[in-house]
């Protein structure tokens, strides 16, 4: 299958991404909304603590 991509997007097709992980919890989109939710304030705090 081809994948159509913006070419300046190549140079980081198979470079590691630090904090990965980190930022996509802060942008994921299946966050939780009401009462429970966490801000991305929140969510960057907890990380900090964790680190």
């Amino acid at each position: 299958m081809l994948e159509k991509s913006h070419k300046l997007a190549d140079q980081f097709k198979h470079r590691s991404f630090p904090y990965y992980d980190q930022l996509t919890s802060i942008y994921a989109k299946d966050r939780a909304i009401g009462k429970n939710a966490q801000i991305a304030t929140d969510i960057v705090e907890e990380i900090d603590a964790t680190m």
